[in-house]
Protein backbone atom coordinates (compact mmCIF):
# COMPACT_ATOMS: atom_id res chain seq x y z
CA UNK A 1 0.00 0.00 0.00
CA UNK A 2 2.92 2.35 0.73
CA UNK A 3 4.20 1.99 -2.85
CA UNK A 4 0.72 2.67 -4.22
CA UNK A 5 0.36 5.76 -2.06
CA UNK A 6 3.73 7.13 -3.23
CA UNK A 7 2.75 6.42 -6.85
CA UNK A 8 -0.48 8.36 -6.40
CA UNK A 9 1.45 11.30 -4.95
CA UNK A 10 3.86 11.24 -7.92
CA UNK A 11 0.96 11.25 -10.38
CA UNK A 12 -0.67 14.12 -8.47
CA UNK A 13 2.55 16.16 -8.56
CA UNK A 14 2.89 15.51 -12.29
CA UNK A 15 -0.66 16.72 -12.84
CA UNK A 16 0.13 19.88 -10.86
CA UNK A 17 3.01 20.67 -13.23
CA UNK A 18 0.83 19.92 -16.25
CA UNK A 19 -1.97 22.14 -14.93
CA UNK A 20 0.48 25.01 -14.46
CA UNK A 21 1.80 24.61 -18.00
CA UNK A 22 -1.71 24.43 -19.49
CA UNK A 23 -2.96 27.24 -17.22
CA UNK A 24 -5.91 25.16 -16.06
CA UNK A 25 -7.28 24.63 -12.53
CA UNK A 26 -5.26 21.87 -10.87
CA UNK A 27 -8.34 19.99 -9.62
CA UNK A 28 -9.84 19.82 -13.12
CA UNK A 29 -6.66 18.26 -14.55
CA UNK A 30 -6.48 15.85 -11.62
CA UNK A 31 -10.08 14.67 -12.12
CA UNK A 32 -9.53 14.17 -15.86
CA UNK A 33 -6.35 12.18 -15.15
CA UNK A 34 -8.23 9.99 -12.68
CA UNK A 35 -10.98 9.31 -15.22
CA UNK A 36 -8.44 8.39 -17.90
CA UNK A 37 -6.53 6.03 -15.61
CA UNK A 38 -9.77 4.35 -14.54
CA UNK A 39 -11.02 4.01 -18.12
CA UNK A 40 -7.78 2.44 -19.32
CA UNK A 41 -7.60 0.12 -16.28
CA UNK A 42 -4.03 1.32 -15.87
CA UNK A 43 -4.27 1.39 -12.10
CA UNK A 44 -3.80 -2.36 -11.71
CA UNK A 45 -1.01 -2.47 -14.30
CA UNK A 46 0.89 0.17 -12.36
CA UNK A 47 0.36 -1.68 -9.13
CA UNK A 48 -1.92 1.01 -7.74
CA UNK A 49 -4.03 -1.25 -5.56
CA UNK A 50 -4.57 1.56 -3.07
CA UNK A 51 -8.20 1.45 -1.89
CA UNK A 52 -9.95 4.62 -0.79
CA UNK A 53 -12.22 3.42 2.01
CA UNK A 54 -14.83 5.62 3.73
CA UNK A 55 -12.83 5.44 6.95
CA UNK A 56 -9.63 6.57 5.22
CA UNK A 57 -11.43 9.44 3.51
CA UNK A 58 -13.24 10.67 6.62
CA UNK A 59 -10.44 10.14 9.13
CA UNK A 60 -7.37 11.10 7.08
CA UNK A 61 -7.98 13.12 3.92
CA UNK A 62 -11.07 15.16 4.81
CA UNK A 63 -9.72 16.49 8.17
CA UNK A 64 -6.47 17.59 6.50
CA UNK A 65 -8.32 19.37 3.69
CA UNK A 66 -10.72 21.09 6.09
CA UNK A 67 -7.91 22.10 8.45
CA UNK A 68 -5.88 23.62 5.62
CA UNK A 69 -8.90 25.56 4.34
CA UNK A 70 -9.88 26.78 7.82
CA UNK A 71 -6.30 27.69 8.74
CA UNK A 72 -5.94 30.08 5.80
CA UNK A 73 -9.41 31.63 5.85
CA UNK A 74 -9.72 35.32 6.76
CA UNK A 75 -11.46 35.01 10.13
CA UNK A 76 -12.60 38.64 10.28
CA UNK A 77 -14.19 38.49 6.82
CA UNK A 78 -15.67 35.08 7.66
CA UNK A 79 -17.38 36.41 10.79
CA UNK A 80 -18.61 39.52 8.96
CA UNK A 81 -20.39 37.27 6.45
CA UNK A 82 -21.35 34.45 8.80
CA UNK A 83 -25.11 34.78 8.18
CA UNK A 84 -24.82 34.28 4.43
CA UNK A 85 -22.27 31.50 4.88
CA UNK A 86 -24.33 29.57 7.43
CA UNK A 87 -27.52 30.05 5.42
CA UNK A 88 -25.92 28.54 2.32
CA UNK A 89 -24.06 25.81 4.24
CA UNK A 90 -26.97 24.41 6.29
CA UNK A 91 -30.45 25.13 4.88
CA UNK A 92 -28.90 25.67 1.44
CA UNK A 93 -27.43 22.17 1.38
CA UNK A 94 -30.67 20.62 2.64
CA UNK A 95 -32.79 22.49 0.07
CA UNK A 96 -30.32 21.54 -2.66
CA UNK A 97 -30.58 17.88 -1.67
CA UNK A 98 -34.40 18.00 -1.74
CA UNK A 99 -34.48 19.77 -5.11
CA UNK A 100 -32.05 17.19 -6.52
CA UNK A 101 -34.32 14.45 -5.21
CA UNK A 102 -37.35 16.00 -6.92
CA UNK A 103 -35.39 16.40 -10.16
CA UNK A 104 -34.26 12.76 -10.15
CA UNK A 105 -37.78 11.59 -9.29
CA UNK A 106 -39.18 13.69 -12.14
CA UNK A 107 -36.68 12.22 -14.60
CA UNK A 108 -37.46 8.74 -13.31
CA UNK A 109 -41.19 9.27 -13.82
CA UNK A 110 -40.63 10.79 -17.27
CA UNK A 111 -38.63 7.81 -18.52
CA UNK A 112 -40.45 5.20 -16.38
CA UNK A 113 -37.27 4.22 -14.56
CA UNK A 114 -39.06 3.43 -11.30
CA UNK A 115 -36.39 4.61 -8.87
CA UNK A 116 -37.36 4.12 -5.19
CA UNK A 117 -37.50 7.53 -3.51
CA UNK A 118 -35.26 6.28 -0.71
CA UNK A 119 -32.40 5.53 -3.10
CA UNK A 120 -32.96 8.79 -4.96
CA UNK A 121 -32.74 10.66 -1.65
CA UNK A 122 -29.52 8.80 -0.85
CA UNK A 123 -28.00 9.76 -4.21
CA UNK A 124 -29.04 13.39 -3.67
CA UNK A 125 -27.40 13.35 -0.23
CA UNK A 126 -24.14 12.19 -1.81
CA UNK A 127 -24.30 15.11 -4.26
CA UNK A 128 -25.34 17.70 -1.68
CA UNK A 129 -21.91 19.13 -0.90
CA UNK A 130 -20.43 21.64 -3.33
CA UNK A 131 -16.73 21.76 -4.15
CA UNK A 132 -15.96 25.22 -5.56
CA UNK A 133 -12.19 24.85 -5.38
CA UNK A 134 -11.84 25.34 -9.15
CA UNK A 135 -14.05 28.42 -8.96
CA UNK A 136 -11.99 29.80 -6.07
CA UNK A 137 -8.82 29.24 -8.12
CA UNK A 138 -10.33 31.30 -10.92
CA UNK A 139 -11.32 34.01 -8.43
CA UNK A 140 -7.65 34.41 -7.54
CA UNK A 141 -6.77 34.99 -11.19
CA UNK A 142 -9.50 37.54 -11.92
CA UNK A 143 -10.81 40.57 -10.09
CA UNK A 144 -13.74 39.29 -8.04
CA UNK A 145 -15.49 40.75 -5.02
CA UNK A 146 -13.65 39.74 -1.85
CA UNK A 147 -16.99 39.26 -0.09
CA UNK A 148 -18.19 36.83 -2.76
CA UNK A 149 -14.94 34.89 -2.49
CA UNK A 150 -15.10 34.56 1.31
CA UNK A 151 -18.77 33.51 1.18
CA UNK A 152 -18.02 30.74 -1.31
CA UNK A 153 -14.91 29.59 0.57
CA UNK A 154 -16.68 29.69 3.93
CA UNK A 155 -19.72 27.84 2.64
CA UNK A 156 -17.59 25.11 1.07
CA UNK A 157 -15.64 24.80 4.33
CA UNK A 158 -18.76 24.15 6.42
CA UNK A 159 -20.97 22.25 4.00
CA UNK A 160 -18.63 19.23 3.84
CA UNK A 161 -19.31 18.40 7.47
CA UNK A 162 -23.03 19.14 7.09
CA UNK A 163 -23.22 16.91 4.01
CA UNK A 164 -21.53 14.03 5.84
CA UNK A 165 -24.04 14.30 8.69
CA UNK A 166 -26.98 14.49 6.28
CA UNK A 167 -25.70 11.46 4.39
CA UNK A 168 -25.36 9.45 7.62
CA UNK A 169 -28.94 10.32 8.58
CA UNK A 170 -30.27 9.47 5.10
CA UNK A 171 -28.46 6.12 5.19
CA UNK A 172 -30.34 5.27 8.39
CA UNK A 173 -33.64 6.37 6.85
CA UNK A 174 -32.99 4.31 3.71
CA UNK A 175 -32.01 1.19 5.66
CA UNK A 176 -35.12 1.49 7.82
CA UNK A 177 -37.50 2.08 4.91
CA UNK A 178 -36.09 -0.72 2.75
CA UNK A 179 -35.42 -3.13 5.62
CA UNK A 180 -31.70 -3.28 4.94
CA UNK A 181 -28.99 -4.32 7.37
CA UNK A 182 -25.80 -2.36 6.81
CA UNK A 183 -22.32 -3.24 8.16
CA UNK A 184 -22.22 -0.30 10.58
CA UNK A 185 -25.82 -0.87 11.76
CA UNK A 186 -26.72 -3.91 13.82
CA UNK A 187 -30.26 -4.17 12.51
CA UNK A 188 -32.58 -2.44 10.12
CA UNK A 189 -33.85 0.34 12.36
CA UNK A 190 -37.34 1.74 12.53
CA UNK A 191 -36.81 5.49 12.65
CA UNK A 192 -39.17 8.23 13.65
CA UNK A 193 -38.94 11.89 12.68
CA UNK A 194 -37.77 12.91 16.16
CA UNK A 195 -35.00 10.31 16.05
CA UNK A 196 -33.72 11.75 12.78
CA UNK A 197 -33.77 15.30 14.16
CA UNK A 198 -31.97 14.26 17.35
CA UNK A 199 -29.33 12.35 15.38
CA UNK A 200 -28.72 15.39 13.18
CA UNK A 201 -28.45 17.79 16.13
CA UNK A 202 -26.19 15.43 18.07
CA UNK A 203 -23.77 15.03 15.17
CA UNK A 204 -23.69 18.76 14.39
CA UNK A 205 -23.42 20.06 17.97
CA UNK A 206 -21.01 17.40 19.21
CA UNK A 207 -18.88 17.70 16.08
CA UNK A 208 -18.78 21.48 16.46
CA UNK A 209 -17.74 21.23 20.12
CA UNK A 210 -14.97 18.73 19.36
CA UNK A 211 -13.79 20.79 16.39
CA UNK A 212 -13.63 23.98 18.45
CA UNK A 213 -11.71 22.24 21.22
CA UNK A 214 -9.13 20.70 18.90
CA UNK A 215 -8.92 23.87 16.80
CA UNK A 216 -8.21 26.07 19.81
CA UNK A 217 -5.57 23.62 21.02
CA UNK A 218 -3.79 23.52 17.65
CA UNK A 219 -4.08 27.30 17.31
CA UNK A 220 -2.37 27.71 20.68
CA UNK A 221 0.42 25.30 19.71
CA UNK A 222 1.04 26.92 16.32
CA UNK A 223 1.26 30.35 17.97
CA UNK A 224 4.34 29.10 19.84
CA UNK A 225 6.30 28.41 16.65
CA UNK A 226 8.29 31.11 14.87
CA UNK A 227 8.42 29.31 11.51
CA UNK A 228 5.72 30.92 9.36
CA UNK A 229 5.90 28.13 6.77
Amino acid sequence: MAVSFVAILIVACGMALLAKRLRLPYTVVLVVAGLIVSALSAAEQLGLNFKLTPELLLQLFLPILLFEAAFHVDLKSFLNNKRAILFLAIPGVIVGMLLTTLLFMGVGELFSLGFPWQLVLLAAAMLAATDPISVVALFKEFTVSKRLGIIIEGESLINDGIAVVIFAVVVKITSAQLGLTLPHLDTAESLQAMTVVLDFLREVLLGTAIGLGIGLGISYLTSKFDDQH
